[in-house]
């Protein structure tokens, strides 16, 4: 299966914010059942760039693709081309840039938005919950995870 990635934004937002996304990235209504409701009723979408989310979310950090590439005995040098070539290719850890910075800007004007990344071949579940700032969505100093209620404070730190 794929990716999804909801974003709640209140109501006197959301189609502000949905007429922002940058290009490549589009909206359709979430079909979830109860997502709206866990995230404080607020209007729903998936956000991705073709049927799904795949493209916008990358569970796999730097640091777990360099030590793969040490444990195939791979030389420095070799790791460091591999490194560079997938920041080329623009493949992100987390959340993609691009999304992260639109959710951020989002939340500060709304006051307030969700994330939910979910798989979508699985149970929802929302017990995960965290809260982060804007900010730490733009630099991504808080871990981004599938399966995870993400409240996003429109305060900055």
């Amino acid at each position: 299966m794929c990716y999804m990635i909801a974003v709640g934004l209140p109501p006197s937002a959301h189609q502000r914010w949905i007429e922002r996304l940058p290009q490549p990235l589009r909206a359709w209504p979430a079909a979830y059942q109860g997502l709206a409701a866990q995230m404080n009723h607020f209007d729903v979408s998936i956000v991705g760039t073709a049927m799904c989310s795949c493209d916008l979310f990358n569970r796999s950090s730097d640091a777990k693709v360099r030590e793969k590439y040490q444990k195939k005995g791979w030389s420095s040098a070799k790791i460091e081309r591999a490194m560079a070539d997938r920041k080329a290719a623009n493949v992100h850890t987390g959340l993609h840039p691009d999304l992260r910075q639109w959710l951020a800007d989002a939340a500060t004007d709304a006051q307030e938005a969700y994330l939910f990344i979910h798989w979508d071949s699985d149970e929802l579940n929302y017990e995960r919950r965290i809260s982060v700032s804007p900010d730490d969505i733009r630099e991504q100093t808080v871990p981004i995870k599938d399966e995870q209620l993400i409240y996003v404070h429109g305060k900055a730190r």
